[in-house]
């Protein structure tokens, strides 16, 4: 039902619709275009949304991940032709077996999702999920803007937003970081990575920040670990924009992450600067905003805590798959049973992604769901990689193990042990680089025991 508070006015250039995920973001959202005279009326994803936004939007309804024609409906109504989106869905909701099935969707939906939920050749990756949203809604005569379009003071500039400055140290990690993190986003990974010492110790999946912040700091040792969280290369400002505040800081301070590197252009803020910056000096934080020119420098630029405004980098076409994406990988088969053409998608979708992450030293193990890359190992192990699927909440990924051409990461052979993992995660599939050191044998009758298949894969 529409919640009480609603007036039906003719349409006119103060009229913004808002489609509401998780977080504060849409909550600062909103308080802001009322300050400057919005009327806005919001959807909330059911057990996404803050029930406050009920109280701050003129009007308000929750409303299904799966309600496209039903949202489209209720803006329409409302005289919205101009929307935004604010917040986080949880994307491994929709990796779960069923979920778009228990939601209900309505004819809208499945005509404009059919072919990404249930096509083997339609990649599951957050871009591709939201793109298809933003044409469910045009389709409509709904547009989707940028937020930051109608409040351009969110966007974080560039420099130095803290006292404390970048040691020598620091500024190598985000050197290092820098390029591995822009990949992962021109993949459609993640965002973020966590380094400490040059060494990357976390990789951001479909588990979010908070969770790729612990495990990071959990991997690395006492002292500076740090963050940094980039937007995609040709990011699309309507959606999925890397954003910080407040809960980021207090995520960090409780973390031990002493540094945060972020985009300038590229982030929106959630709360005002001077927040932020009062909170992350009196807890020792150091906050930077940075082009990708900056780190080309020896030593870091900003020698002061200042902000510049600047407009978000140039767009450029970008090919977001990786180097032989789209061929058939060349898979033998070492157990009885065989993969099924869902389970042989998406292998063909992620080996090529395991294959691009090992260019930069990482990603030996690779889990899949849904051609969707849903966790990337670094430092801790397969067996380790491997049950952090089940924390994840996606039964039936596949286990991709590539062997990184890399001498810092020595190959301990692969042994049963990676089966029972597997089970415990429920995982089905489990692919390996023909060259990685393991008893073949015995991981084949452990496979073979689980209902699990295995094979290789060979490099050429």
């Amino acid at each position: 039902m529409d919640y009480p508070r609603e007036s039906r006015t003719n349409p006119d250039d103060k009229t913004i619709g808002l489609i509401a995920g998780w977080g504060n973001y849409p909550i600062t959202l909103v308080r802001a275009l009322k300050a400057d005279g919005y009327k806005v009326v919001c959807i909330g994803v059911h057990n996404h949304a803050d029930p406050v936004l009920a109280e701050l939007c003129d009007v308000f309804r929750y409303s299904g991940l799966a309600k496209f024609g039903r949202a489209c409906g209720f803006f329409r109504r409302h005289h919205v032709n101009r929307a935004v989106m604010a917040g986080k869905i949880f994307k491994e909701l929709l990796l779960q077996p069923g979920f778009i099935f228990r939601q209900l969707p309505d004819p809208h939906t499945i005509r404009t999702f059919l072919s990404i939920f249930f096509s083997p050749k339609t990649d599951f990756n957050s871009d591709t999920l939201l793109l298809a949203s933003v044409r469910a809604f045009e389709q409509k005569g709904i547009h989707l803007i940028p937020a930051t379009d109608l409040v351009p003071s969110f966007l974080l500039g560039r420099g130095r937003l803290t006292d404390r400055p970048i040691t020598p140290r620091q500024w190598d990690d985000i050197r290092c970081a820098w390029p591995l993190t822009r990949e992962i986003g021109r993949l459609d990974i993640g965002q973020m990575t966590v380094v400490q010492d040059k060494r990357i110790l976390a990789i951001e999946g479909v588990g979010g920040t908070d969770r790729t912040a612990r495990r990071g700091v959990s991997l690395g040792k006492s002292g500076d670990v740090s963050i940094i969280k980039i937007g995609k290369p040709n990011q699309d400002m309507r959606f999925d924009v890397p954003t910080m505040g407040m809960e980021t800081l207090k995520a960090m301070v409780k973390n031990g992450i002493s540094l945060l590197a972020m985009e300038a252009g590229r982030t929106i803020m959630i709360e005002p600067p001077e927040e932020l910056a009062r909170f992350a000096n009196e807890h020792g934080l150091t906050i930077v905003a940075l082009r990708d020119e900056d780190r080309l420098s020896d030593t870091c630029p900003f020698d002061q805590a200042l902000i510049t405004p600047v407009p978000p980098p140039k767009e450029e076409p970008v090919d977001r798959t990786p180097p032989g994406a789209g061929k058939s990988v060349p898979f033998t088969r070492l157990t009885r049973r065989r993969p099924s053409a869902g389970q042989a998608a998406d292998l063909n979708y992620g080996w090529p992604y395991a294959r691009a992450l090992g260019q930069y030293g990482v990603g030996r193990t690779v889990l899949i769901r849904k051609r969707s890359v849903i966790e990337v190992e670094t430092i801790e192990g397969v067996e380790a990689a491997v049950a952090r699927g089940k924390e994840s909440r996606c039964p039936g990924a596949l286990v991709l193990v590539y062997r990184i051409a890399n001498s810092d990461n020595v190959c301990e052979p692969l042994g049963a042990g990676v089966i029972e993992a597997m089970k415990d995660a429920k995982a089905t599939l489990l692919a390996v680089d023909e060259s990685y050191p393991m008893d073949r044998g015995a991981l084949a009758e452990a496979a073979d025991r689980a209902g699990i298949v295995f094979g290789t894969v060979s490099r050429d």
